[in-house]
Parts: structure tokens; sequence; C-alpha cells
């Protein structure tokens, strides 16, 4: 179909990953003789390159000297921000064809947004098997001014969804280590600190699809100093106001808005959410939880973030600054009796179990009376007051498996929890499964 004169979002993958991994310039500003206390001249000429935008380096650095500091729109003019603004706009409207694709992981090879010439380009890599039928009932999906390529691509996103977690667990712990999908190149990305280089090499020349294998940098730096003290990225297990930090999430794929999901009995409605003594939603606070939905299947709430930064899911896994990336999540069907388990709460700190039951009723009630009947599975591990909100997560794989809600009852300290899926689908939410919250 012909490309739209509509331009597409700014894409917040680039972003997030510029903040996620640029901490020192985020704190000390820029490394070319332009201290703007946010981000520094080249990070902001490389998001604005990624967006189709000039990318003078005397425009930027005015732009960015104009700019308030650390704001989210720093690197662009107002009338820039306008025109990302639009392009948010048409990507709402994109929503269901996307996940039509999302749906479809095994008859398509993964999409991506191509905006390097300012236009709003959503490509779809296309496989030899993929059907006629499927690609126009995708198309069918797309609104008339949406520009779309279709790619010939080998591999499934399934497929590469499971080579990717195959890579990941096959390897030593590693600080270094990660394992993404790139779609652009219909591959798994896997990097690793120099000492496990050829060990990755090797795994990688076993198998039959692309994998590209690089070293990396630690993604655990020294953001967090402890579970009580951290900034971005943020950290599953870390203080979140009276409870704990759960996991990172967006609306869409393509939104730039970042959500904090925690228990929804956290806190009310419009209450603000701090971090290590600052507040870290924005000026409307926790915008969504279960009282504020008719037919709640969770206990769990949302909290808008006031930046983009630290979008990739990590937990905290001792009581220093040790961290587990969480990469998929586990289905509610899987989560089955005997399933091994693990809770990181700012009270407990990390510690393992069992599910041992699952859909039992519970019942949460508000201070002003209003309650509400979920279901919960029950976990051999005990928690504390403050574990509320924790991220639940599996023992051996990169999997999120649910939210903290409490214990089982009086003299009874084995931990409930609500499986992920159900608080994703209450809070309208997708967990951020990489640097780029995708």
């Amino acid at each position: 179909m012909p490309r739209s004169d509509k331009r597409r979002r700014y894409l917040a993958v680039v972003a997030v990953a510029v903040l996620t991994f640029g901490l020192p310039s985020l704190i000390k500003g820029g490394g070319n003789g332009i201290e703007t206390g946010g981000l520094s001249l080249s990070e902001a000429i490389r998001i604005r390159s990624e967006v189709g935008f000039d990318t003078n380096p005397e425009l930027v650095g005015r732009i960015l000297l104009q700019r308030e500091p650390g704001s989210r729109g720093s690197a662009f003019t107002d009338d820039e921000l306008l025109e990302l603004k639009r392009r948010d706009e048409l990507l709402e409207r994109l929503e269901p064809a996307l996940s039509y694709l999302d749906e479809r992981k095994s008859d398509f090879g993964g999409h991506y947004f191509d905006q390097s010439s300012g236009d709003m380009l959503l490509v779809v890599n296309v496989l030899a098997t993929t059907r006629e039928a499927d690609i126009d009932a995708f198309r069918q999906l797309l609104p008339a001014d949406a520009a779309t390529e279709l790619h010939e691509a080998s591999i499934s996103q399934a497929a590469l969804e499971r080579l990717r977690d195959e890579l990941y667990f096959a390897l030593p712990f590693d600080l270094a280590k990660t394992a993404y999908i790139d779609p652009r190149q219909n591959v798994v990305v896997l990097t690793v600190s120099a000492a496990h280089v050829a060990e990755a090499q090797r795994l990688a020349s076993e198998q039959d699809a692309s994998v590209v294998v690089g070293i990396g940098s630690p993604v655990v730096g020294n953001a967090c100093v402890s579970r009580s003290s951290c900034e971005v990225p943020w950290r599953g297990g870390t203080v979140l106001s009276g409870c704990t930090w759960g996991f990172n999430a967006r609306p869409t794929t393509t939104s730039t808005t970042r959500w904090v999901l925690s228990s929804g009995h956290c806190s009310h409605l419009g209450d603000l959410m701090t971090h290590d003594g600052a507040v870290v939603t924005t000026s409307a606070g926790v915008n969504r939880n279960t009282f504020d939905l008719s037919a709640p299947t969770s206990e769990s709430m949302r909290a808008p973030l006031q930046v983009d930064a630290g979008a990739r899911n990590l937990v905290y896994i001792s009581s220093g600054n040790m961290a587990y990336p969480i990469t998929s999540k586990a289905s509610t069907s899987t989560q089955t009796v005997g399933v091994g388990i693990a809770i990181s709460g700012r009270s407990s700190l990390y510690i393992e179990g069992t599910i041992q039951a699952v859909d039992l009723l519970a019942s949460v009630c508000r201070d002003a009376g209003e309650c509400y009947t979920v279901k919960v599975f029950r976990a051999t591990y005990s928690t504390q007051p403050g574990d509320s909100g924790a991220p639940v997560i599996s023992r051996t794989l990169p999997k999120a498996f649910g939210i903290h809600y409490g214990h089982a009852g009086a003299g009874d300290p084995r931990g409930l929890y609500t499986p992920i899926d159900r608080v994703l689908l209450d809070m309208g939410a997708r967990l951020c499964l990489d640097a780029g919250c995708n």
C-alpha cells in the first residue's frame, strides 16, 4: 500500500534503550562540551535521528539548553512534540492490527516501525508459509491512512522467542548476558561478557536459526545500591510507598506510557507513589486499580511513571544489587500445583517456594467498606507486611508469574498472589520484557 504523508510517533524503544544504558550522562550531562543536566548531546542526536528529525549538533544543543533537564521531551521542540503526539494518535488506531500480529506469532516473523525517514511506516515480516488469507485479515484491520510494508523473513516470531529463552538459560549467570529479538534482521541477539563469548558462539552454531553473538556491558550497574535506594532502572522487589515495586509495563507495544504494576490495596486512586523518598508517578498518581473496575479478576493497580527510563523488568534476587531480567511470562494455565516459584519483597527479600493451591477466593476491602472477591493462588513461601505488590517469578526461568497480594490469614503466613495474565487483563497492560519495553 502507498506510504502515507502522516508521520509516525516517536518510537520509545530507542529512547528507553538510551536512557536505561546511559545513566552516567543522564546524571552528569553531556560529554560533548554541553552540560544539559539531562540527555547528552550524542544521546539526543541519536533519539532524533531515529524519528527522522534534524540532527544538526548546533540545533540539538540549543534545544537541550532550552528544555527542562530530564523531561521526557527534552530532545524536541514544542512543534516536534505536537508531531509526535499526532503519531501517537495514529498508533492508537493501529492497535487492532498489532494485536492480530501478536496473536499469530507462529504465522508472522515479527514487526517493527521504521521511522528513519520521519514517516509512520509499519514493517511486517512475512514467512514463505504465511497464508494470503492471514495477510488480508491483517490489512483489513489497518486504518486507511496507515503506511505498511511487508518484508520476507525466514523465522517466525514464536520460534525466535523459544530460541531466545533456550539460549539465555543454556549459558551460566553473567551480568552482561541479554537475549532479545531483533525484528529488523529476524534474528536473536545474544550478548555476553567476554568470558562467555566462545560458549555462546558454540551454542549459536548449533541452531538452524540466525543468532548474533556480541560482547555486552553489565545490565546491572550502580543505579541500585540496595533494595531501599534505587534510581532508574528501577527493579522489582524495591520499596514502593508502603508496598513493593512489582513489574514495569505499558499499554501497547508502541505506547510511550510506562506503568508500574503493584497490588491494588497499596494506594487509592489518585495517590502519588514514592520510591527512595522521591515521587515516581505522574501528577495523576495511581490511575487505575481493582476498585476502578466493575468485574475485576485480579488484586492489582497501575501507576504512570514520570520518566521512560528503566523499562526493562529486573527483579532482585539478593539482598545486595544482583538482579534477574524477566524476559517472558507464565500463562495462568501453566501455573499448577507443585511448580517452583519465588517472591522478591521489600520485607521478606528473595524467598522461594512452590504453588500449593489455585483459584482460591479472597475478599479485598477498602477502608470505606468497598469490597470485591478475586481468585488468588497460594504458595508455600512465607511473607510479611510490606511485601504486597511484589513480583512473583519462576525459580528457574526468566518468567513473571504474578503480583503478590498478601498472606493466607491470621497465623498463616503462606503467600497469596494473582497470576500475571489476570493482572495484565485488568490493567490493560503489557509487560516490559526488554530494555525497549517490548
